[in-house]
């Protein structure tokens, strides 16, 4: 039997999140799984953006529209892809509750760039909101 094994890194969800909070934030970027941006469209249409900074396929956003507006989506996707400098996939998948599409990214996503894209993001949507963010392998601090 093992005794006072303790682990070194554990997992956290926090919600809520400002764009400052990423931006000071002392966890390691590499801990980063998921940030979760959700905003509605000029015209109405609410969107979530998560925002993936690491997968075997590379870094990516996952756009998310709920209310399946297909002509509103592709203008969020361009302004999403614009800000991010990404490319879309142009492969929208209707699913049961949304419609949604991959937006591909050169540069890895941190914490302070995923700030920096929510302050601007901003200027073409509103209520723009951080509801939540995903960490794993968090080290733990002596």
């Amino acid at each position: 039997m093992i005794t006072g094994l303790q682990e070194e890194t554990f997992e956290a969800a926090f919600r809520n999140l400002t764009p400052e909070d990423l931006r000071v934030s002392n966890i390691p970027n590499e801990s980063v799984q998921a940030i979760w941006v959700e905003f509605d469209s000029k015209t109405g249409g609410h969107y979530t953006a998560v925002h993936v900074p690491k997968h075997p396929k590379g870094t990516y956003i996952l756009l998310a529209g709920s209310d399946k507006d297909r002509t509103d989506f592709k203008g969020v996707r361009g302004a999403i892809a614009d800000e991010a400098q990404g490319k879309p996939e142009r492969n929208i998948t209707y699913r049961r509750d949304d419609i949604c599409e991959v937006i591909s990214l050169r540069e890895r996503l941190t914490q302070k760039r995923v700030a920096g894209l929510v302050e601007r993001y901003q200027r073409h949507f509103n209520n723009v909101v951080v509801p939540i963010a995903y960490y794993h392998n968090i080290p733990r601090q002596p």
